[in-house]
Parts: C-alpha cells; structure tokens; sequence
C-alpha cells in the first residue's frame, strides 16, 4: 500500500490532514468570541437603554448603536476567520485590539476615568496581539487556498 491519498470518487486529494488547535488558538479563539459576546451585551443594553430613557441626542444615541452593532459583526467576523484558520484575521484582529487599546486608555484618564474599565480593554487586547503574532499561531493561520494563489 502506497502513501498516496485518494478521494472517495478516485481523483484529487483529500484536504491536508488538520491536527487540533493548539492552547494558544484555543485562548485566541475564546478571547475573540467573548470580546464578540460582550458587544451583543453592549448592543442589547444601548437598546434597553434607548427604549427605556430620553436620549439627549437621540441621532447620537442611534449613532453610537449602529456603531456597537458594526463593531460586534466585525470582531464575530474576525473570530468565525480564527475558528476557519483563516489568515486575513491576524491584520483584522490587530487592528480591533489597537482601537480597543486606544479606548482603554481613556479609561485611565481625565474626568471619567475608570481604571478597571481600561484594565479590562488593555489586558485582553494585548494577550491578543500577543497570540496573533506568536509563531505557532502564524502557522496555524497560513494561508490557504485562494489565498495561496492570490499570494503567488
């Protein structure tokens, strides 16, 4: 027997073989849905808010929900890449994880600083950005596919 692969139907070859993920992209992988999981919270409860009370601004009440939404759908969209191993989230997840770091550091600061809050933004995003450019997790997301063709 011969180590060659063969498909049910006896031409091509299967998908390369895919082993688990490792620790770091499952925290990777936790991190990015639980990131997307507390925008949903923060969207349902601008909602609940804009339903319950009067808005000094209700065109920026609505402003700043279509951004949670857009944000949420934006980092679900980064962690469904992270799920598929897809490489295009390394930039995406990098991005997201700086615009957080940037907000985090308002937390520290000025009239409304909240430390906590800004520990609970920096904290993540750096294990984040950490993780995405650890290389076992650069191998991981290679690039497949199109994308291989397109890089050729």
């Amino acid at each position: 027997m011969s180590n060659e692969l063969y498909t049910p139907d006896g031409g091509g070859e299967y998908p390369p073989f895919r082993r688990r993920p490792s620790r770091g992209m499952v925290l990777l992988r936790t991190l990015l849905f639980a990131e997307a999981a507390l925008l949903a919270v923060a969207a349902l409860w601008l909602v609940f808010e804009l339903l319950t009370e009067q808005p000094a601004s209700l065109v920026s009440a609505l402003v700043i929900l279509a951004l949670t939404v857009v944000a949420f759908a934006f980092v679900l969209a980064i962690a469904i890449g992270a799920l598929r191993r897809q490489s295009w989230i390394r930039g995406a997840g990098i991005g997201w994880q700086l615009m957080q770091i940037a907000v985090a550091a308002g937390c520290f600061q000025g009239i409304y600083a909240n430390p906590a809050a800004g520990w609970a933004l920096l904290a993540p995003s750096l294990v984040v950005i950490v993780l995405l450019l650890a290389p076992g997790i650069r191998n991981q997301l290679g690039a497949s596919g199109g994308d291989a063709e397109a890089l050729a």
